[in-house]
Order: C-alpha cells, then structure tokens, then sequence
C-alpha cells in the first residue's frame, strides 16, 4: 500500500492538463465546491494527476531528472474513465485516469530515474493509481460532512465520465492551493 503524503517533506511532481479537455470534470467540481461551500477565501484545487513525489531536499536533483525526460518527451495522452471514491482518513473523490501507453512511459520513466538517484518518496509504484481529485477534505476550509460525502460517493462512486485530453506542463508542488506558493518549477510539454 501506498503511504500518505507527508506533506513537511514532501514536494509533488504533478501534469497539468488541457483545461478545455477536462471542462466537464471542471465544471462538477466546482458545482461540489459551491454547493458545500468548501473553500471560502482560497483558490479551488487545480485539477492534476500525481506522477510521483520527492524529498524536499531532493528538488534540484529532480528538477535535472525531469528536464532532460521532458525534453524527450513525446504529447501525453490522458484519458479519464469513471469516478472513484477512496474512503481513508482524508476522503477523496477522483476521476480515475486510464494508464496510456504515453503517461505511464512518462511516469515510469521519471520514477525510475528518481529510485535510482534516491529521490522519489514512493514505495511499491506498481500499486501508484493515477487520479485526477476532485474533491478532498484536506486543504478545505468547510470541509464535507462525513454524511454527505457518503451520499455524493453513493451517487457518483463507479460513474463512467469518459474524458480525453493532452497534458499541458509537468510541473513541481509544494502543498498549497495558491499558485504562487505551490508552484516551483514548470515544463511545458508538446
């Protein structure tokens, strides 16, 4: 099983997509986000798939990694399938992303540099799901009650909601909803 994030220590190596392509998860997000009141004086969370994470002392190292793999890179294909609830300690409603051939040689490929370099904070990647979240009680300053998440989950859990899109950048986050704290670093991609 994957361990949480560890957000003291962590950073995030994330794609960011296409916003055109995912208007329609977009648009379900912050129909929740509003109905629930979730976020009051921040950003809503931007919609993104994690590829890996990395030690925070490691962003250099990283940065090198992932600049000459992006160079290479070829478009990145992503496809949504359904929605998805996980029911852990923070509760998260996701769109399932399907592995394309494109994302996870991407992915496999940066992870594996990462391993070897020791920077990557992940275990066990075989068993990393890529996901886009839309919701998560974490950084919410309402957050969903309990009572109604079961209720969205009920309704939505399994859903297809078939989506395709390019990804945009791949980019470094620390944890922060503002973009002028999250994001370190960004390569825009094909």
């Amino acid at each position: 099983m994957i361990k949480k994030a560890n957000l003291d220590k962590e950073l995030f190596i994330v794609l960011t997509l296409d916003d055109e392509g995912i208007r329609p998860a977009l648009n379900i997000q912050k129909k929740i986000i509003e109905n629930y009141n979730l976020y009051e004086d921040e950003p809503y969370p931007q919609l993104h798939i994690t590829l890996d994470r990395i030690y925070k002392d490691s962003l250099e190292e990283a940065k090198e990694i992932i600049e000459l793999i992006v160079s290479k890179s070829p478009k990145i294909d992503v496809q949504i399938n359904n929605f998805k609830c996980f029911f852990v300690k923070d509760k998260f409603l996701v769109l399932d992303v399907a592995k394309t051939p494109s994302l996870n040689q991407l992915a496999t490929k940066i992870h594996q540099k990462l391993i070897d370099k020791g920077v990557s904070s992940i275990e066990k990647y075989e068993e990393w799901d890529f996901h886009m979240t839309i919701l998560n009680n974490r950084f919410s300053q309402n957050p969903m009650p309990n009572k109604d998440y079961e209720k969205l989950c009920l309704a939505l859990d399994g859903v297809p909601k078939k989506l395709s899109t390019k990804a945009k950048a791949l980019e470094i986050w620390r944890p922060s909803l503002r973009a002028d704290e999250k994001i370190l670093v960004a390569y825009q991609l094909k």
